[in-house]
């Protein structure tokens, strides 16, 4: 997402481009709650965040109607993102 955010591919692998996209994460860290793959939508479900990206399947779980989340799709050539509440 965030080489997506700088105007490059998601697949970028320019060096220099990595390297910039790396600075801008690593100011975000603050606001990252969770970062793995497992069962990252328990953190929109249980209020511990307010936004998730995450794989397809995990966002099926997280919409299902017990768990409460809405997805949102953002402007042409970005992914889906699963949202708490």
């Amino acid at each position: 997402m965030v080489l997506k955010s700088l105007g490059y591919e998601y697949n970028e692998t320019d060096p220099g481009k990595v390297a910039q996209a790396k600075e801008k994460l690593f100011a975000l860290k603050d606001n990252i709650v969770r970062f793995e793959t497992n069962t990252p939508e328990d953190s929109l479900v249980n209020g511990e965040a307010v936004v998730g990206f995450m794989y397809s399947n995990q966002a099926v779980e997280g919409r299902r109607p017990t768990r409460g989340c809405s997805l949102c799709s953002l402007p042409k050539g970005s992914q889906f993102i699963l949202t708490a509440g």
